[in-house]
């Protein structure tokens, strides 16, 4: 298995191309409109493309999973209640989807948005336990993602989502769970967020204040 992030500094945006080279395919996490960029990775790498998966609806950039399921025949996944105005497959909490020996998990993880999702992938040729998650914006590093951006009016009860996700949904994983999320530093969907883009969860567990306060 191999993991290449595309981090765009201007928009503290961070995407992420994880192959299967063995079966030689691969699936984006986030991508922005940029396809080019992981067209030309998947190439270097010797792998295909076959599936994108969205954590939520962005405010800050255009998903490049449109344009690139209007390119060639790949399958889009989101969860339920992301209302993506395209094809897409819709996953419920618990779903899993394999690409290659990469087994994909959908974990709801409400708060930053109210239909948000992160993806726990295991590598099946090591184990059957996931081993990362792409947090989306459900876990940044040393940070959670806003949750105001949908107004005041919503800022309260996604708060108290994003807690109970933190606690029950996320703070649960593996200390050894490497964590890539899709907002760092410079996002207008992040407060201050610490400068390196991707952590584990025993790290966030022990120094992520807000994740102390859910533990």
């Amino acid at each position: 298995m191999l993991i290449e992030q595309f981090f765009d500094a201007g928009l503290g945006h961070g995407s992420y191309l994880v192959a299967d080279p063995d079966a030689g395919v691969a699936f984006l996490v986030d991508p922005d409109r940029q396809i080019e960029t992981y067209l030309a990775a998947a190439a270097r790498l010797g792998v295909l493309i076959t599936d994108s998966f969205e954590t939520h609806i962005h405010n800050d950039y255009v998903s490049g999973s449109r344009a690139l399921a209007d390119l060639r025949p790949i399958t889009v996944h989101a969860g339920t209640g992301s209302a993506l105005m395209y094809p897409h497959a819709s996953h419920p909490d618990g779903d899993a989807i394999k690409v290659g020996e990469l087994l994909i998990r959908c974990v709801a993880t409400p708060g930053h948005t109210p239909e948000h999702v992160a993806y726990l992938v295991s590598d099946l040729r090591r184990a059957d336990d996931p081993q990362y998650l792409f947090s989306g914006g459900a876990l940044l590093v040393g940070q959670i993602a806003r949750v105001d951006l949908l107004g005041p009016e919503h800022a309260g009860e996604l708060a108290r989502a994003a807690y109970e996700t933190l606690r029950e949904r996320v703070l649960t994983l593996a200390d050894y769970v490497a964590v890539f999320p899709t907002h760092g530093g410079g996002s207008a969907c992040a407060a201050e967020v610490a400068g390196s883009r991707w952590t584990t969860l025993g790290f966030e567990r022990k120094h992520n204040h807000i994740a102390r306060m859910a533990s």
